[in-house]
């Protein structure tokens, strides 16, 4: 199958980034063509670059015509688009699908629900403008503070969830679990387009057989990660804290940690791995819903089993008692006791572990990934010309001229080309 994959690059590269490099790589590998098409944010700095891109937030001409010159020239049996937020924007949707072309969009995020892209605020859930209204979160300044930036990303959101409805045979969605299928649902997002597919990695191998007694935590040190939950709790156990990224919260964590806890900073993904692979388990004390966090595949890859707590996407993730255990958000008395549990009882952490990797090898390999993704495409493309396998020449019309003067040029990045190590996870900017 001919693919192009787009994507719009974070200023801060983490798990989304992540995703599209390694399912291009993970497509490529099971015998599709693959063309990587992206665009970033590099270039939204200062006043005049914001309200720029405020401006261009619903169709940014000079990035779907570049899309659009892609497609023409690799005649795509799909268009494949991770995140197209700010610069690549929803028309690039309208564009592809008005000419013919199958798009598949994964839902990376909830930001076409909620401008803060979390369903989060004051570092709870929230699901106030859930199928109603976005005016609270205009007025809570949800997107970064900012009540004019909340109305735009809401008024894209909007457009977006239009034009989902007018190319329901065209554009299909991929929510990462069925809790979040579930909030899209609850939004007004039409159930029958929507199929849910977990994210894939590759096989680091099975950790060691015998782990040191030690946790770890890996990801973004901020209020909603929950981070502080977990220094409270094991302050007076006997286990090694593991505590591996660096955000906001950080100076805070640090200053209240205990002796037993330990700060990596910023580590490799292969180092993230390496560690967890001797770890007796990895924590993920969230109070948001998350999403799929890769780092949580990456434990299950090496057979160490997840303390995750019980709420969102992580409940069904997780299999309590089966690939970890699921422990109520800010509950102190509850994570020491599931932690010294671990801790005491090796053989039950051996065994949660083993079967982590199970689950892993059956649902989330690259094989089974790349099974179930090319199996999505076929259904998008049956979809759109039932009995038709041919696909159209996208390139006219278009949406019109680009801007003479371009303030960006996106970057179509040939598929062979290699591309830097993700860093670690928990990095992005949402």
């Amino acid at each position: 199958m001919n693919i192009l994959m787009a994507h719009n690059r974070y200023q801060q590269s983490g798990g989304e980034d992540a995703v599209f490099e390694q399912e291009s790589a993970m497509l490529m590998a099971a015998g599709h063509t693959v063309r990587r098409f992206r665009v970033d944010n590099d270039h939204i700095h200062g006043f005049a670059a914001k309200v720029a891109a405020g401006r261009a937030i619903l169709v940014n001409k000079t990035a779907v015509r570049a899309l659009l010159d892609a497609i023409g020239d690799n005649r795509p049996d799909i268009v494949h688009i991770h995140n197209f937020f700010p610069t690549l924007s929803p028309g690039a949707i309208d564009a592809v699908a008005r000419r013919g072309v199958p798009v598949v969009v994964t839902l990376h995020n909830y930001r076409l629900i909620c401008p803060s892209a979390q369903l989060l605020r004051q570092d709870r859930p929230c699901e106030e403008c859930l199928g109603a209204s976005r005016m609270p979160a205009v007025w809570h300044g949800c997107y970064h503070g900012s009540r004019i930036g909340t109305a735009l990303v809401a008024t894209m959101g909007w457009y977006c969830k239009r034009l989902l409805h007018r190319y329901s045979s065209r554009v299909t969605l991929i929510a990462l679990t069925e809790f979040a299928k579930s909030r899209f649902v609850a939004d007004g997002f039409t159930p029958d387009n929507i199929v849910v597919r977990g994210n894939s990695i590759a096989d680091p191998g099975p950790g060691a057989t015998v782990r040191e007694p030690r946790i770890v935590y890996a990801g973004r040190l901020s209020p909603e990660k929950g981070v502080n939950t977990l220094l409270r709790a094991t302050q007076d156990l006997d286990i090694a804290v593991e505590i591996i990224g660096d955000g906001p919260d950080g100076p805070r964590l640090r200053a209240m940690a205990a002796a037993n806890a330990v700060f990596r900073g910023q580590l490799p993904p292969a180092q993230v791995i390496e560690r967890l692979k001797s770890a007796t388990a990895l924590v993920v004390p969230s109070r948001w819903y998350e999403g799929f966090p890769m780092v949580v595949l990456e434990a299950m890859a090496t057979g160490t089993p997840v303390l995750a707590s019980r709420l969102g996407s992580l409940a069904e993730i997780i299999r309590d008692g089966e690939t970890g255990h699921l422990v109520a958000p800010d509950d102190l008395a509850a994570w020491r006791a599931a932690l010294s549990q671990l801790v005491a009882e090796p053989w039950d952490a051996r065994r949660l572990g083993d079967q982590a990797r199970a689950r892993f090898l059956e649902q989330h390999s690259t094989a089974s990934g790349a099974a179930t993704l090319t199996a999505i495409y076929q259904q998008a493309r049956a979809k759109l010309n039932p009995g038709n396998t041919t696909c159209p020449d996208p390139r006219s019309p278009g949406p019109g001229p680009a801007a003479k003067r371009p303030d960006h040029k996106p970057t179509l990045i040939p598929a062979d080309r290699p591309h830097r190590d993700s860093p670690a996870p928990g990095t992005e900017d949402p």
